[in-house]
């Protein structure tokens, strides 16, 4: 995991990854599959198309938008280790190397959004 503050950076949040790596994501229009590395840090989650160039995302997920993180239907998408992010407006798939790496995601994704609402919670 990468901790260290980049000056490619364009958003303020990125300067605290909780975890990134390599995935396949499927693209919400077309349905295609791309290799994309994802960036998760305190707020939101975010999809690039190269490793560590933390500049124009593919994708932006504020994870106060998710609604549910979980292991997707490997039988509905015909993939392994695929993850499925629901949010208000959009349903995101991942894939990634194996099963090992799909608990890892989903656990620390889920206790991301955990912190935001516990902290959302001692704000009201």
């Amino acid at each position: 995991m990468n901790q260290q503050i980049n000056s490619k950076y364009q958003f303020e949040d990125l300067k605290c990854i909780v975890k990134e790596g390599w995935m396949d994501k499927q693209s919400r229009f077309l349905k295609k599959w791309h290799k994309r590395w994802i960036v998760l840090t305190n707020f939101t989650l975010y999809t690039f198309k190269k490793q560590q160039q933390y500049n124009n995302p593919t994708e932006v997920i504020d994870l106060n938008q998710i609604v549910s993180i979980k292991q997707a239907d490997d039988h509905e998408l015909q993939k392994l280790n695929s993850i499925t992010i629901q949010t208000h407006d959009s349903i995101f798939y991942l894939i990634v190397q194996d099963e090992q790496q799909q608990q890892q995601w989903i656990s620390i994704i889920s206790s991301q959004l955990l912190k935001l609402k516990n902290q959302i919670k001692l704000q009201q």
